[in-house]
């Protein structure tokens, strides 16, 4: 896989488009790689890739330029990306809007009441190979603590308290660490195949309402992991 990834990285920065084409459908049809992979490979768009493999299109012609212009577009990308990094992902309206001030900015509006629809926010996710995705809730204190300078900082106490441990003739198996989280007891159902136009998708649970249990674990240094323990919400007699 490595060779054909450098092979890649060159092809993009010596050929062009066309010659880029040719060889990622004939790679996606020798089975060398899949046409997400291809895509990422040759800076291609999937929806392309996969048109020319199943022999839908034959022209390698490309179509008309986006109406925010492809700097303009990666620019966008580039922005999202930094934004995931600190925490505030950008919804797909906040996208469009952005899109809609890019374009005010450079006056190039040709979207229709102002407003870029979803089919050119679905376009263009396919244009940079970009998807809609579920958000994971992180406090901000969390985010905080993940900067490089903190993680350094964390690491080299530990490490002082260790050989400070050692010297006074502790080993890793009398050293612990123990972490706590919660774990529902009533389980949340997932996706299931049901016929369309059904009224009622149901799934059998427990009688509970989302009671939380209290779920310590602990491990030493050693990598000895011990039983976990769990607290229960306190019953009257």
């Amino acid at each position: 896989m490595l060779p054909t990834l450098i092979m890649a990285v060159s092809m993009c920065c010596f050929f062009n488009r066309d010659n880029r084409l040719q060889i990622a459908v004939s790679a996606v049809r020798n089975g060398d790689v899949s046409i997400r992979k291809a895509s990422e490979l040759y800076s291609l768009p999937r929806e392309t890739i996969r048109r020319h493999v199943q022999g839908i299109s034959t022209s390698s012609k490309p179509g008309p330029a986006p109406f925010l212009g492809y700097e303009n577009e990666e620019m966008l990308k580039e922005a999202c990306d930094e934004l995931n990094k600190i925490g505030h992902g950008v919804s797909s309206f906040e996208l469009r809007s952005l899109g809609e001030e890019i374009s005010r900015e450079g006056n190039t509006t040709k979207f229709k009441d102002k407003l870029p629809s979803r089919a050119w926010m679905w376009k263009y996710c396919q244009r940079q190979n970009v998807s809609l995705r579920q958000a994971e809730n992180t406090s901000a204190a969390r985010f905080n603590s993940e900067t490089t300078e903190i993680k350094n900082s964390f690491y080299d106490l530990v490490e002082a308290k260790f050989n400070e441990l050692t010297a006074r003739g502790l080993t890793g198996a009398c050293i612990y660490n123990a972490d706590k989280t919660s774990v529902c007891v009533v389980l949340k159902c997932g996706k299931v195949v049901a016929s369309r136009g059904l009224k009622q998708v149901r799934a059998r649970t427990g009688g509970g309402r989302g009671e939380n249990v209290t779920c310590l674990a602990t491990v030493n240094a050693n990598g000895t992991v011990t039983l976990p323990q769990l607290s229960f919400f306190e019953v009257k007699p």
